[in-house]
C-alpha cells in the first residue's frame, strides 16, 4: 500500500484534484516565462503553444477508451511494454528519461532568469541550487501524493498572478497600445511566425500532450475511466483562456513606449509592475509556483521510469532508489541548465526527440490485434523514427518530426507484413 501511495497517490485522485494537477503540470515555466518571451517576439500566434496542448488533451479524452486498462500502470513506458513487449518498454523508457531531463533543465533555466531579474545582487548559482534541492526534497519525501497536493495551491497562485498582471497592464498601458491593424496580432501566422513554424509546433505539441509521460502519470493516479475523460476535457477547455491571460500582457508590452534600460522581456514585465507592489510580489510568487509545479511532476516521472522501467528494481527497494534518483536528476538538470539559453527551444527539442519514436506506436495500440502488428516491428520503427527525430533536432530540419512519424508508420506496416 505504501508503494502505491508513493507512485500512484493511492489511486484515489478525484475529478477536481486531477484537473488541478494536470493544469499545474502543463502550465509550467514553458507556459509562463518562456511563453511571455515567445509572445513578445512573435505576437498572437504564440497562443498556439497552449492551444495545441489543449487539442492534444481533448483528442486523448475522445479516444481514451481504446487505451484504457484496469491494470496498475506506473508509467507510460510500462503501459507500452504490456502491449509491445520488453524491448519497446526499454527504448521508450530511455527516450522519456533523457528527454525529460531536458524539460527539467528548462524549468531550472527559467528559475535562473527569474532570480537574475528579481534579486540581481544575489549569487545566482547558490540560490538556484538551494531551490533545486528544496524541490527535490519535498518530491522525494512525499512522492506522487505530495506533487498532486501542492499542485492545487500552485495553480491558484498562478491564476491570481496572471489576473493581477493583466489588470495592472490594462490600467497602466491600456489595450489601445495594441495596434489592431498590425501584422503582430495576425493569427495563426504572420511575418514573425511562418507556416512551417506552425506545422512544426503542431506536430510536436499535439502528440506530446497525447502521449505525455507527466499527463499519463496523473491519469494512472485517478479513480476510474469516467474521471479521466472528464478531467481531460475540462483541462483542455481551461487551457484556452489561460493562453490568453499569458499572451495578452506581452502584446500590450510590445505596443508600449520603448524603455531605456533592460531589453530582457522579464525585466520589462517587472519594470511595469514596480509601482504596484502587491501585484509585483504576487506575480513573482506565481512564477515560482509554476516552476515548482511543473518541475516536481517531471522529476517524479523521470525518476520512476528510471528505477521502475530501466533498472527494473525489486519491489522492496525501488522506493529508496527512486528517491536517490530524484535527487540525482535534479542536480544533473541543474548543471545542464547552464549550457542552454532559450527555454522554448530547449523544450521543443526535448519534446521532438520523445514524440518522434513513441507517438505512432501509441496511436496504433487499439488496432494492434486487428492489423497484426508485430512487437519487433514496433521496436525497429522506434529506433528508426527516433534517430530521424534526433537528427532533425540538431540539424534544425523542422519537418523532420513529421518525417519521423511517416517513417514510423511505414516501418511498422512493412515489417509486420513481412513477418506474416
Amino acid at each position: 500500500m505504501y508503494r502505491k501511495n508513493f507512485y500512484l497517490a493511492g489511486r484515489g485522485v478525484g475529478l477536481s484534484q486531477l484537473v488541478f494537477s494536470l493544469l499545474a503540470t502543463i502550465v509550467g515555466a514553458s507556459s509562463t516565462i518562456g511563453l511571455m518571451s515567445f509572445a513578445y517576439a512573435v505576437g498572437l500566434p504564440a497562443a498556439l503553444w497552449l492551444i495545441f496542448r489543449s487539442l492534444g488533451l481533448f483528442l486523448l479524452s475522445l479516444c481514451y477508451s481504446g487505451f484504457f486498462s484496469k491494470d496498475d500502470n506506473y508509467t507510460i513506458s510500462e503501459f507500452l511494454g504490456k502491449r509491445y513487449g520488453i524491448e519497446v518498454k526499454k527504448i521508450a523508457s530511455w527516450a522519456i528519461f533523457l528527454s525529460w531531463i531536458g524539460v527539467i533543465a528548462a524549468q531550472i533555466l527559467a528559475l535562473k532568469e527569474l532570480i537574475g531579474v528579481f534579486i540581481p545582487a544575489a549569487p545566482s548559482v547558490p540560490t538556484v541550487l538551494v531551490i533545486t534541492i528544496f524541490l527535490a526534497a519535498y518530491t522525494l519525501i512525499g512522492g506522487q501524493r505530495a506533487v498532486i497536493v501542492t499542485d492545487r495551491v500552485q495553480l491558484l497562485l498562478l491564476i491570481s498572478g496572471l489576473l493581477a498582471i493583466n489588470f495592472v497592464f490594462i490600467k497602466r498601458l491600456g489595450c489601445n497600445c495594441i495596434n489592431i491593424g498590425s501584422d503582430y496580432i495576425n493569427f495563426p501566422v504572420n511575418s514573425r511566425f511562418s507556416m512551417s513554424e506552425l506545422l512544426y509546433l503542431g506536430s510536436v505539441l499535439i502528440p506530446v500532450y497525447f502521449i505525455g509521460p507527466d499527463i499519463h502519470s496523473r491519469i494512472f493516479c485517478s479513480r476510474d475511466k469516467r474521471v479521466i475523460k472528464k478531467a481531460l476535457k475540462i483541462t483542455a477547455l481551461i487551457l484556452l483562456p489561460l493562453s490568453l491571460l499569458i499572451v495578452f500582457p506581452a502584446l500590450m508590452l510590445h505596443g508600449a513606449p520603448v524603455f531605456s534600460g533592460p531589453t530582457d522581456v522579464l525585466n520589462l514585465f517587472f519594470n511595469q509592475l514596480i509601482d504596484f507592489r502587491p501585484a509585483f510580489y504576487l506575480f513573482l510568487v506565481a512564477l515560482i509556483s509554476t516552476l515548482l509545479s511543473s518541475a516536481d511532476s517531471c522529476l517524479m516521472t523521470s525518476a520512476t521510469i528510471f528505477t521502475h522501467d530501466i533498472l527494473n528494481l525489486h519491489r522492496d527497494r525501488d522506493v529508496l532508489y527512486t528517491r536517490i534518483t530524484i535527487f540525482s536528476i535534479a542536480l544533473l538538470a541543474f548543471v545542464l541548465s547552464f549550457y542552454f539559453k532559450d527555454i522554448i527551444s530547449l523544450l521543443k527539442a526535448s519534446y521532438s526527440i520523445y514524440t518522434s519514436g513513441v507517438f505512432i506506436p501509441f496511436l496504433l495500440i487499439p488496432f494492434k490485434d486487428r492489423l497484426k502488428i508485430k512487437n519487433r516491428a514496433v521496436f525497429i520503427s522506434m529506433l528508426v523514427s527516433g534517430s530521424i527525430g534526433i537528427v532533425s533536432v540538431f540539424s534544425g530540419f523542422k519537418i523532420g518530426v513529421i518525417c519521423s512519424y511517416l517513417a514510423s508508420g511505414v516501418v511498422i506496416c512493412i515489417l509486420s507484413y513481412l513477418k506474416k
